[in-house]
């Protein structure tokens, strides 16, 4: 086992396709997918929320970035953090929501507490996606995580390797495919 050439890929939070906006497998486990969702059928944010950005690591993108830092491993390095850091703001993904004709509207903290209760009864689901996002909060990045990505991303720019920007297109076909997904289930 000493001398086995290995590498460990940290990656971002998995999201659609960028290539065709397909989604992953597990779409109600995705983060990215979920907290999507969730916003687009509680109808609300807070100001503050507004504010917050979420990081969408393409999976296609993902994949290519994972095969190239395996192909060229330097074996002094161990670990590659492989994530988008070209983030969105939840003000973005409303906005780009409204343009599909889902309407999120700004509330107070409180008001959207009473909505999240008044959902428990009928779905369970946005409240364990909202949970999660409150105990991993993204905008808190772990220590020195940021030139440890600079690293990996400089790695990945010498084999002509670049991060996708989150578009509107991109984020109007991830909610495409997420309510194709909701009315087959």
């Amino acid at each position: 086992m000493n001398n086995t050439n290995a590498c460990i890929v940290r990656v971002g939070n998995l999201s659609n396709r960028y290539s065709d906006y397909r989604t992953i497998p597990n779409l109600e486990d995705n983060l990215s997918s979920a907290l999507i969702m969730s916003y687009a059928q509680l109808g609300c944010v807070t100001e503050e929320l507004l504010q917050d950005t979420m990081e969408l690591s393409p999976v296609d993108f993902t994949a290519s970035a994972m095969l190239i830092l395996a192909k060229h491993h330097d074996p002094s390095y161990n670990v590659y953090h492989a994530f988008n850091r070209h983030k969105v703001t939840i003000a973005e993904i409303t906005s780009v929501l409204s343009k599909i004709g889902i309407d999120v509207n700004v509330v107070s903290p409180e008001e959207m507490e009473n909505i999240i209760k008044d959902t428990l009864d009928t779905n369970n689901k946005i409240y364990e996606v909202l949970k999660r996002t409150s105990i991993y909060d993204v905008n808190i990045k772990p220590r020195d995580l940021e030139k440890k990505t600079v690293f990996t991303d400089e790695i990945l720019r010498q084999y002509d390797f670049e991060w996708p920007k989150i578009t509107d297109d991109y984020i109007i076909g991830i909610m495409k495919n997420i309510l194709k997904y909701v009315k087959g289930h």
